[in-house]
């Protein structure tokens, strides 16, 4: 009988989470950037083989929080603790954060997680002494289920899930992918806002579909989006000279959009401002971040 479970990525900001899953997956199911806080909500993604069907819960990284959007965002991890079989913690070995690491290590243990599996990335920055010293720094010294991997190696990814498959129960818990196209298109121009921007504005943006159709005839996807910056400051930087950012925005995204649905795409992008969004629960909640 084929194993399931519900296995949650967890980690600090730019810990390789969503990297590790877009290798497991083969495809973009996460947004990559270099950019801290990427991701803002938990995306399930479902992998299956001859052996084993999981389905991961890629959560934000964990943060000390700044504003409401930011609990929220933390919210979201330790929701992922409560549903999961196991759980990866990925620490980046090439960097220096122990206290980071220790406040998410002690939030993992006051959970009570019933297995965890830790993941020590980019090693081929980091030696294993570098990896032995983060072992007693964080309290993991005596941790049973630890690798070094590279998020880009295809072989350091499936002996992950040959890993999983040892650890996971017989009748673990799964729980189906729930990605809508909205989330999808949101999280798509945010990735594209996140590489094209310099400035902290994507941090502060907020992608909010207006309205979609689709043209059966013309085979033709319409899509209206709004783009949600807190200061009126911003929205020039977003538009960019003679709409150069907005429209450069909008091509990339809809260059990775036509990867995800099989028709033509017209993407319209508008910049509007609401002031102190991230503060604002009823906001939050309209766009997705908080449930009523």
């Amino acid at each position: 009988m084929k194993k399931q479970c519900t296995v949650a990525i967890v980690g600090l900001p730019n810990a390789g989470k969503s990297t590790f899953l877009n290798k497991v997956m083969k495809q973009k199911v996460a947004i990559v950037s270099y950019k801290p806080q990427t991701t803002r909500n938990q995306i399930k993604s479902v992998y299956e083989d001859d052996r084993i069907k999981i389905c991961f819960v890629d959560t934000p990284g964990f943060h000390q929080p700044k504003n409401k959007l930011d609990s929220f965002l933390n919210s979201q991890v330790k929701q992922s603790f409560k549903q999961a079989d196991l759980v990866l913690l990925l620490i980046d070995a090439s960097k220096d954060d122990v206290e980071g690491n220790k406040i998410l290590i002690d939030v993992i243990n006051s959970y009570k997680v019933k297995d965890l599996i830790v993941l020590f990335t980019h090693k081929d920055l980091a030696g294993d002494v570098q990896v032995i010293d983060k072992l007693n720094l964080y309290g993991l010294n005596g941790i049973k289920h630890k690798m070094m991997i590279d998020n880009n190696s295809t072989q350091d990814v499936n002996n992950v899930i040959s890993f999983i498959y040892d650890l996971a129960p017989q009748d673990g818990f799964f729980e189906p992918n729930d990605m809508t196209d909205d989330f999808l298109i949101q999280e798509i121009i945010r990735e594209q806002a996140l590489y094209i921007l310099k400035q902290e504005v994507p941090h502060s943006m907020a992608i909010v579909v207006d309205n979609k159709s689709f043209d059966k005839e013309q085979n033709l996807f319409t899509i209206n989006c709004s783009l949600i910056v807190e200061k009126e400051s911003q929205k020039p930087i977003v538009i960019g000279a003679g709409g150069k950012m907005i429209k450069l925005i909008g091509t990339k995204a809809r260059q990775e959009l036509l990867k995800f649905f099989d028709c033509r795409i017209m993407l319209k992008l508008f910049v509007k401002v609401k002031e102190d969004w991230r503060n604002d629960e009823q906001f939050l909640s309209s766009v997705g971040y908080f449930k009523k």
